[in-house]
């Protein structure tokens, strides 16, 4: 009797953990609209790309995101109508961050489509920098990404910077004609990331960052490919000065 009462006592101690919500980052959805609604929506801002300017939803709580080629995020409520409720412009945002170091490729910034969790309440977006290029047989493109704090004065502030978004390359590896049977004719590389939040009682979450690279040389198979990881822990305000290269 005394065992079944601790395995009662101990499965209640864990119920908080067991049934603790995870804490994930909110990818938008997009959604069409009309002619008239993109009118709508682009009257209410201060400037507006109507042609680059792609509308999405957060479905809780709902709410919709107007995103445009001009660095701007606007969140919408609707009933009858969209009606405005903030506004965030990154036009003459400073990204800061190297991209292709050492080539003469052009570089650009986008805000990416989803929310992420900066604590119970703040919110931020990834202002993401890439470049890419592209040459016979291949080509090449990174991304690094400043995640910035949307506040609700329509005001923000980078929470983390120089975060290694994306990289990808492909390099042409046959050229001579016994080359046609390779399993494979390019060098490729790749590193991807995935995030991981949790609350360890400070202001904001710690960030877990992992990184997945793939390199798979030319002339061998898929399956023999090298895959690793490799993680960093960072804290929003508290690593701004820390270089993310991993």
């Amino acid at each position: 009797m005394m065992s079944t009462h601790w395995i009662i006592i101990s499965t209640l101690l864990l119920l908080p953990s067991l049934f603790a919500q995870e804490i994930r980052s909110v990818a938008l959805r997009e959604v069409s609209i009309s002619t008239q609604d993109r009118s709508e929506i682009c009257q209410q801002l201060p400037r507006c790309d109507s042609a680059s300017g792609t509308l999405y939803k957060r479905l809780s709580p709902t709410e919709y995101y107007f995103i445009d080629d001009l660095l701007q995020i606007a969140r919408f409520t609707k009933e009858e109508n969209y009606q405005l409720k903030q506004y965030w412009d990154f036009a003459d945002y400073v990204h800061e961050s190297k991209i292709l170091d050492g080539a003469d490729y052009q570089v650009n910034l986008y805000i990416e489509p989803k929310l992420y969790p900066l604590n119970h309440t703040k919110w931020g977006v990834a202002l993401v920098k890439y470049g890419s290029g592209a040459y016979s047989g291949g080509g090449i493109r990174e991304e690094k990404a400043d995640i910035v704090q949307l506040n609700e004065d329509g005001s923000y502030q980078t929470a983390l910077n120089d975060i290694p978004f994306y990289y990808e390359s492909l390099i042409r590896a046959c050229f001579r004609e016994e080359d046609a049977d390779s399993p494979h004719c390019h060098d490729e590389k790749e590193r991807t990331l995935n995030i991981q939040y949790r609350d360890i009682g400070k202001p904001y979450y710690q960030w877990e960052i992992i990184y997945t690279f793939t390199d798979w040389p030319a002339h061998i198979p898929q399956s023999k490919a090298t895959i690793y990881e490799k993680k960093q822990q960072r804290v929003p305000f508290e690593s701004l000065d820390k270089r993310s290269d991993p």
